[in-house]
């Protein structure tokens, strides 16, 4: 629980200075690039290696490719020195849900018995974003056992207009 809640406590105040900076772009593409650098079993062992500083480990930021301003620099500073660099790709997440609700977005894995066009899963946002009254962006997921139409998981809701979602309501009231 406590991971959770450091997460929202980064995540959360990241989003409220980048949103007072108007800097929500460029605050992502600083977590993503983080989050990418993290992904490296090497540079994780060094960033968690309690003999090597800190001032090194930031150094090291420092030189890399990364771009960052001062609150961004500030922000990798306190991550590393409270030694939860392994929270980076959890704080990318829960800022990139809060950019969504900020704008309206839904995100939701649309669920298939094959692979759609992009035209076919356009159609099925532009339904979906109607019916939940908020823009839907999509993926798509293929399941060969729902047989046929679609099942949407959104984060808190799931519509299943799956063929096979069908045909077990349909037993469910045969049955009772």
């Amino acid at each position: 629980m406590k991971n959770s809640s450091t997460t929202n406590r980064y995540s959360d105040a990241i989003f409220d200075i980048a949103k007072e900076d108007n800097e929500l772009d460029s605050w992502k593409l600083f977590l993503e690039d983080l989050s990418e650098v993290f992904s490296d079993s090497k540079i994780v062992e060094f960033f968690q290696d309690p003999k090597i500083s800190n001032k090194n480990k930031l150094e090291l930021i420092s030189n890399s490719e990364i771009k960052t301003n001062a609150r961004q620099l500030n922000f990798l500073r306190l991550v590393i020195e409270k030694g939860n660099t392994f929270l980076i790709d959890s704080i990318l997440n829960r800022f990139n849900k809060l950019t969504d609700n900020l704008n309206g977005i839904k995100r939701a894995d649309v669920i298939t018995a094959f692979q759609l066009e992009q035209e076919e899963l356009g159609k099925i946002n532009k339904k979906l974003s109607d019916l939940v009254g908020s823009k839907v962006v999509s993926v798509n997921w293929v399941d060969r056992e729902i047989l046929g139409g679609f099942i949407a998981k959104f984060d808190d809701q799931m519509l299943d207009m799956s063929t096979k979602g069908k045909l077990d309501r349909l037993k469910e009231s045969i049955i009772d």
